[in-house]
């Protein structure tokens, strides 16, 4: 019997190919987080049980009960890998976030539309 070298390549790449096809079916236990990825500022800063804030739902979070409070929760993706990661905070904390966002959007365009300095004493 004589050993065809066409049919093992083949074989290994279709073998490789179906290995790579099939995504993992479940994160190893020490890629996944244990507690969520974000540490509230404290439980105390957690509102009260409440009506969850529909804005915030239309934009991907999920509430969720932690420490008595509410907090809204989302999968965000881990740069530089197939991972995602929960994000939990609380709705102060998603405003806040917000208006820092915010902030340095409008401190952005107002560099973009200022007058340039060439100048190195310009702050």
């Amino acid at each position: 019997m004589r050993f065809n070298v066409k049919w093992l390549g083949f074989f290994l790449a279709t073998a490789l190919l179906g290995a790579c096809a099939t995504p993992p079916a479940q994160a190893p236990a020490a890629a996944r987080p244990a507690a969520p990825a974000v540490v509230l500022a404290s439980a105390s800063a957690a509102a009260p049980a409440s009506l969850p804030n529909a804005s915030l739902i239309s934009r991907g979070f999920k509430p969720e009960q932690y420490h008595g409070g509410t907090v809204y929760c989302r999968s965000e993706a881990v740069t530089g890998t197939n991972f995602k990661r929960k994000v939990c905070m609380t709705e102060d904390q998603i405003k806040e976030q917000d208006r820092v966002a915010q902030q340095a959007s409008q401190d952005m365009n107002r560099q973009k539309t200022g007058p340039a300095c060439m100048k190195p004493p310009c702050t």
